[in-house]
């Protein structure tokens, strides 16, 4: 008899335990949305600009260049070119995405300045890269 009362105590805490938690979570899954990469703050507004105009900008300045990858320079390094002239970039492999690209493809690139201490060599590390 004790077993049949706590039974009966336990079966209806239980059940409305799960009808709560079934509902906690029907309401998250209606939430839904996009859950792939999102832009970095710092790249949310980038304006498109030239290679020149990017040569010119500050160490760790981000950058938005449309261009070709002309050519690779071994494992992550290419050549980019626009109308405005030509840049050194690395691409890391994961960067890629699964992305094939070659010298005839226009692509939009987002990346970081990398100047040397003396500022002569100048090179984009690109952290995305899409092919328009």
């Amino acid at each position: 008899m004790k077993h049949t009362k706590l039974l009966g105590k336990i079966i209806p805490a239980v059940l409305l335990i799960a009808m709560f938690l079934s509902a906690v979570l029907d309401l998250s899954a209606q939430d839904g949305g996009y859950q792939g990469p999102r832009p970095r703050p710092e790249t949310a507004n980038l304006a498109l600009i030239t290679v020149g105009e990017a040569k010119t900008l500050n160490n760790k300045a981000w950058v938005l260049l449309r261009g070709k990858i002309e050519s690779s320079l071994g494992h992550e390094d290419y050549v980019f070119a626009d109308a405005s002239g030509s840049v050194n970039i690395d691409i890391d492999d994961e960067d890629w995405r699964g992305l094939f690209v070659n010298e005839n493809d226009v692509v939009e690139i987002v990346g970081k300045v990398k100047k040397s201490s003396s500022g002569k060599n100048i090179e984009i590390d690109v952290r995305t890269i899409k092919k328009l």
